[in-house]
């Protein structure tokens, strides 16, 4: 009698593992985006390096480097996103009603939040930016390319609030350009320099804020003299 093997059947042949479905191109992008956004915005610019991002968003680096072609542009268009949306979000709406047709108010409060959100979304990548915008090297750079493309976007949207001004009957409004730029500047102060102008603790909820800040753009526009 032969010896037993201990094999009871034939040996089962291994069998491949499922290949992950294929990720498109624009969910590549999408992932990479996030998990820039998300570094920077918890640890900085400068302490994010290129090997989280792409541990986080689980690609290798080739892939980063097909879609950006440096960790300066992975910046730039993470933030330039964010206001890229709010602004699109925001131009749609608008273009979407004939102009004076709108409440004033609900469209002011859809600005206000839209703009306050996208603010506080990436607060501490606007402030770095901000406090970046004069100096020299690769975050220089950044932040002054920003702020042009951010000023293109304030130019499209004086225009329109000329436009619906004047469909709305406010003929107060003489410099568009100023007007958009107070309104902005009200939403980008109290969002990232609220540390100095609340008293320690005392911050209103963000709700509070956005009122206040809706019935002082609403008081501009609607009690100036003709």
């Amino acid at each position: 009698m032969l010896p037993s093997t201990g094999i009871v059947g034939p040996v089962a042949s291994a069998q491949p593992k499922p290949r992950a479905p294929r990720r498109s191109s624009a969910e590549i992008r999408r992932l990479l985006l996030e998990a820039a956004q998300a570094l920077f915005e918890r640890q900085g610019y400068q302490l994010t390096t290129t090997a989280q991002i792409i541990e986080r968003a689980g690609v290798d680096a080739p892939t980063l480097y097909r879609h950006f072609a440096s960790k300066a542009e992975l910046f730039e268009v993470a933030i330039l996103s964010a206001l890229r949306d709010f602004l699109d979000q925001h131009f749609a709406h608008w273009r979407s009603v004939p102009p004076g047709t709108e409440d004033v108010e609900a469209l002011t409060r859809r600005f206000v939040v839209g703009f306050f959100d996208a603010l506080e979304s990436h607060k501490e990548s606007f402030r770095l930016l901000v406090s970046a915008t004069h100096e020299e090297g690769v975050l220089g750079d950044l932040a002054r390319s920003i702020s042009r493309q951010f000023t293109e976007g304030l130019v499209a949207m004086s225009e329109a609030v000329l436009g619906e001004a004047e469909a709305q009957g406010y003929r107060g409004i003489k410099s568009p350009d100023s007007t958009t730029a107070a309104s902005l500047g009200m939403v980008l102060s109290v969002v990232l320099f609220g540390d100095w102008v609340f008293p320690p603790g005392e911050r209103p909820s963000r709700e509070e804020q956005i009122d206040e800040l809706v019935a002082m753009m609403m008081h501009g526009y609607m009690h100036r003299p003709g």
